[in-house]
């Protein structure tokens, strides 16, 4: 493969981009915003900005265990997920509990490097203008892609270009598994991505191998990417021939921990991105 590049969803990455853009130490004495509150979507449509009762911290390399384990302890918190490549762990505390001196004490722990509040990512949701679905253009229009005339300068259409899609899974494989052990998940390979080749798939909230889609989005992100192209079946996609690597960060409901899209960057990373 001589290039990788990496597609993060819309609001997964804005999570990631306001994630960095707060200062992590002493941001929230000083935010001129309630820290809790509700943020508004492109679509306004108010969502919560913030996971409740949850904050992300990366400890120095030099805090032992017990010594991150009596911290949280004196703070009633607890850790909810580790980020083995990242670094980053979120942390969980009782409901109700204040979190601006619970920030602002581990912002001043020598054990900390940096902590923050836990960003929710999410997808991104089509409005319901009436003609919306008829805006995905590729035609050589005006408002359109000019695809037709990139596919004649690049006959390749991706060849040997990698796509890592940090979103909700993709619909790439055929797999049985149980939900929490209990509850059955059936999944197939979507038939439009049948000639797609993946590679590196990782869920991040199972922690395995199987990045499967329990939403669409991520599906639909890849196929508008990579869907098979002059099979006479389904659309078509922007470059045909790359490779995609699933990443699934977001759940059934399309939200997941900003922690987690760090965590899939920096997994793209380990194996060949070039961000």
């Amino acid at each position: 493969m001589r290039t990788l590049v990496i597609l993060v969803s819309v609001f997964a990455l804005a999570a990631a981009i306001a994630w960095q853009s707060t200062p992590l130490s002493g941001q929230a004495a000083s935010d001129p915003n309630p820290p809790l509150a509700d943020g508004p979507t492109i679509f306004d449509q108010p969502r919560p900005r913030f996971a409740a009762g949850q904050l992300v911290v990366r400890f120095r390399d030099s805090a032992s265990e017990s010594a991150i384990r009596s911290l949280n302890a004196a703070h009633g918190g607890r850790t909810a997920q580790v980020q083995p490549l990242s670094g980053l762990r979120r942390l969980a505390f009782p409901a109700g509990a204040n979190l601006d001196p619970i920030l602002a004490a581990y912002q001043h722990s020598p054990l900390v490097e940096e902590a923050g509040l836990s960003h929710i990512a999410y997808t991104l949701e089509a409005p319901n203008d009436t003609n919306y679905s008829y805006q995905w253009h590729l035609h050589d229009t005006v408002g359109g892609m000019w695809a037709e005339s990139a596919w004649d300068l690049s006959t390749n259409r991706g060849q040997g270009v990698v796509v890592a899609v940090i979103d909700t899974g993709v619909a790439y494989e055929d797999h049985n598994q149980l939900l929490g052990g209990v509850f059955p998940q059936n999944f197939k390979q979507a038939p439009d991505l049948a000639q797609t080749t993946f590679v590196a798939p990782w869920d991040f909230y199972s922690n395995d191998s199987h990045a499967n889609d329990d939403n669409g989005h991520g599906s639909h992100v890849a196929g508008s990417i990579t869907q098979d192209t002059g099979n006479a079946y389904g659309v078509a996609g922007v470059a045909s021939n790359s490779t995609i690597m699933p990443l699934k960060v977001l759940t059934f409901d399309g939200t997941g921990p900003d922690a987690g899209v760090v965590e899939a960057i920096y997994h793209a990373v380990n194996n060949g991105a070039d961000v």
